[in-house]
């Protein structure tokens, strides 16, 4: 996800400071996490309830949502009174007018939607002119992508081991979540044949992206050499931990341009699923260009932005969140901007953007159980 605060954190922290190197080690990731000791930050020291926060352990048993539960319930998004009209969006850029690129999905080729948790924040946290009123259910998810030539994850969601993944970080760094299955419970369950994986391809190694890898031992992780170095640092540590004892499958791009991106991976040789670097937020953030045999395309576009809002409204994230999330925020921009331009000519999906799952069918037995 990036860093990004809960709403205890982000109202503490204007009276509570943080050393630099708290800030430096720790602040790519604001953390959902158990409730705790009681605040010591004034402004919530009293007997009011918080929202969410009885809410705190309650949702750390495995079982407590169902897969419909964490996609139908309603947000604020779209009304208008969630949003600071005032605030001046990007500049509208140019719808991208030529073809769409060559791709030659299999018949068989299909993709299905694991959500494995959400959790909390606030829309003035997650995009410039949002409301504090307007409280977001931030998505957890992995994407299965099938094909005959062997399937791939899109990221790893929440694992049976997040609490201690989060136990790893700073307490300022916490909000109010809520955990379903993870994505080996609902590959199990479907009698999803693992052995068929290839691997789980990360959009970047962000502790949200990676904890359910602990549930999938082996199992290759794909990643790029500038993302492998980014998580080498401080911010990878959930990373490294949950990491340990799998492949790591060093992919690499040509210079191919794909859609606007300098640099693309063609996964399967069919333009089915492509990958281009879109290192701004981590040094080597990926979107996932996915066409499926509909002709229906989708673009998974990782953290790029934490809501739809950054691509409908055209807005960035605020900021000082941004400073603390991002790695490159001129190449962010950029690479945003190349992406509102392709907006209604495919879906695309912000990995914690709830809504923007819908319509991707979740892996039942009958899916499961389709040969390739």
């Amino acid at each position: 996800m990036g860093w990004r605060p809960g709403d205890r954190a982000a109202r503490c922290k204007r009276g509570h400071g943080h050393h630099a190197d708290d800030l430096s080690n720790d602040s790519a990731h604001i953390i959902p996490q158990r409730s705790a000791a009681p605040s010591r930050c004034a402004e919530w020291d009293d007997d009011r309830p918080l929202d969410g926060l009885r809410r705190h352990d309650r949702h750390l048993q495995p079982d407590h949502l169902t897969q419909d539960s964490l996609m139908t319930e309603s947000l604020a998004s779209d009304d208008p009174a969630s949003y600071d009209l005032s605030m001046s969006p990007l500049p509208e850029p140019p719808t991208w007018n030529q073809p769409l690129p060559e791709a030659r999905p299999p018949a068989e080729m299909t993709i299905h939607h694991l959500p494995t948790g959400t959790y909390d924040t606030r829309a003035a946290l997650a995009v410039k002119g949002g409301s504090f009123r307007d409280k977001r259910h931030f998505a957890a998810s992995a994407v299965l992508v099938r094909h005959p030539k062997g399937d791939l994850l899109i990221d790893a969601g929440f694992g049976a081991g997040v609490a201690a993944h989060i136990a790893m970080l700073p307490r300022f760094m916490r909000a109010p979540y809520a955990v379903g299955r993870t994505v080996r419970e609902q590959l199990d369950d479907s009698g999803y044949d693992r052995s068929r994986l290839l691997g789980v391809l990360l959009t970047h190694s962000h502790w949200d992206h990676t904890s359910g890898l602990d549930g999938l031992p082996g199992t290759p992780i794909w990643m790029n050499r500038d993302e492998r170095q980014y998580a080498a640092a401080p911010d990878g540590k959930v990373f490294r931990q949950v990491s340990r004892g799998h492949p790591i499958h060093e992919y690499g791009f040509t210079d191919e341009l794909y859609l606007g991106f300098g640099s693309s991976h063609d996964v399967y040789g069919d333009g089915a699923v492509v990958v281009v670097l879109a290192g701004g937020h981590t040094t080597g953030s990926v979107i996932v260009f996915v066409t499926l045999p509909s002709g229906l395309r989708y673009a998974f576009i990782g953290d790029l932005t934490w809501q739809i809002d950054g691509i409908r409204r055209r807005v960035e994230r605020p900021w000082l969140l941004s400073r603390l999330a991002d790695s490159d925020r001129g190449r962010l921009r950029q690479d945003l901007l190349r992406m509102i331009a392709l907006d209604g000519l495919m879906r695309i999906v912000p990995a914690h953007d709830l809504g923007s799952y819908d319509g991707i069918p979740l892996l039942t037995p009958e899916a499961a159980a389709r040969s390739h």
